[in-house]
């Protein structure tokens, strides 16, 4: 946010020749502070229709009404009249081509008028006050652009023909007051500049989701390709390519399918692909009927997203799944109550296929086990996975009938707080 400078005003006295008392009353009280009396005069000055043809009553009313709502005790009083001090500036412009007072003092009115309006926003933005930082952020601009179009300088400082940091700030304000149609309006000012900054690729960002939203593809598409222009190792302009609403989940996969076979292949796409594939497969309470042809799937995605980052969490996902084959196989296992040889040797290949899926598990496992070990300060999240981990590798040291291993994993999860 500028910082504001509050300008001291000086108010040149300049004749006016059969009026010149009228107006010398209404400077003394200017220059005296005293507002309320000031307006009174100027006010009654300009009921006169003859006088409202020259500048210098318009200028004195700005001047006025921009002192009111700097006032500390009337300003509060009287908001409006920062707007009104800026309308009886243009008139005075209007008014007189010459504009003599407003040159000799830099028409420090008009910017201060401007520099009020930022502080205003700023200070009721700081206090949660979103819709009035919103409209002064806005005034704000009406004030600046007229100044920019005038060319207008005060001393060395002239504002940006093109506000960049103004536009964010009423963006920001607009999208904390819920009016999101506003937000986006100043967001795509900043996209079509095609502006980078830190932070800035957020703009985009949000711009596209908008479009997403509205189901206005066009400029979706339009938006999405100068974010991936600008920012083309962000993994989001591929992830809007999937539909996280999308209720069939085969068309979900297939919208994953095309991801991994593009150049959007990465990490993030396939470590969420796996969680969907996951909760379809064995967070229901039974398998989907096509569970025999989805669940492979998973297994070789994962593979792949390890290979791009060998992360706990996906290493963890890759040990659930297998451990989910191993409780199935169990169940299998323990309904087999035949004695005969042919029933004796199903059980032992379904023993002899956990023993396998137990040695699936075994370096997912471990690669928990090493990165969680391997920290020195473990979040709540990553504590309960550690603990896990512990517990998987002291049951696969179990079924090696192991105990010294099995004790020591046993030990490791019970020292975890």
């Amino acid at each position: 946010m500028r910082k504001i400078i509050l300008t001291s005003l000086l108010v040149t006295i300049i004749s006016t020749g059969l009026l010149a008392q009228t107006i010398e009353e209404i400077r003394d009280l200017v220059g005296k502070n005293q507002w309320v009396k000031a307006k009174e005069g100027i006010d009654k000055y300009l009921s006169n229709d003859k006088n409202t043809k020259k500048g210098d009553g318009w200028y004195l009313k700005a001047v006025i009404y921009n002192g009111i709502v700097r006032d500390s005790i009337l300003g509060p009083k009287s908001p409006a009249t920062r707007m009104d001090a800026f309308n009886a500036y243009k008139k005075y412009l209007e008014v007189d081509a010459k504009a003599i007072e407003g040159q000799l003092s830099q028409h420090a009115t008009l910017f201060d008028v401007s520099f009020g309006y930022l502080q205003t926003a700023s200070e009721t933005f700081n206090a949660k006050k979103f819709d009035e930082s919103l409209t002064a952020f806005k005034n704000a601009e009406i004030v600046e652009d007229y100044i920019v179009k005038k060319q207008f300088v005060y001393g060395n400082f002239s504002f940006p023909a093109y506000d960049t940091q103004l536009y964010v700030n009423i963006a920001a304000a607009a999208v904390n007051a819920k009016k999101e149609d506003i937000a986006l309006e100043y967001y795509q000012k900043l996209a079509d500049k095609k502006i980078v900054d830190k932070g800035f690729d957020e703009i985009y960002k949000y711009v596209v989701n908008q479009f997403v939203k509205k189901g206005d593809t066009l400029n979706r598409d339009k938006y999405l390709a100068i974010g991936k222009e600008l920012y083309p190792k962000d993994e989001y302009w591929c992830l809007i390519g999937i539909n996280e609403d999308e209720k069939d989940k085969k068309k979900l996969f297939a919208q994953y399918d095309a991801l991994m076979n593009s150049s959007c292949s990465s990490y993030a796409i396939g470590y969420n692909y796996d969680v969907e594939i996951y909760n379809y497969c064995f967070a229901q309470e039974k398998h989907p009927d096509d569970f025999t042809t989805i669940h492979p799937k998973l297994p070789e995605v994962l593979k792949k997203t390890i290979a791009i980052n060998s992360t706990p969490e996906a290493n963890m996902l890759m040990c659930r799944y297998h451990f989910g084959l191993i409780n199935d196989q169990l169940d299998v296992y323990n309904a087999m109550k035949g004695a005969k040889p042919e029933d004796l040797k199903k059980r032992a290949d379904i023993n002899n296929q956990i023993n396998q899926k137990y040695e699936d598990v075994y370096p997912y496992a471990m690669a928990v086990y090493n990165a969680f070990d391997a920290k020195p300060d473990l979040k709540p999240g990553e504590k309960g996975s550690f603990k896990v981990s512990c517990s998987m590798l002291s049951e696969y040291w179990e079924r090696k009938k192991d105990n010294v291993k099995m004790k020591l994993y046993q030990d490791k999860m019970t020292s975890i707080k």
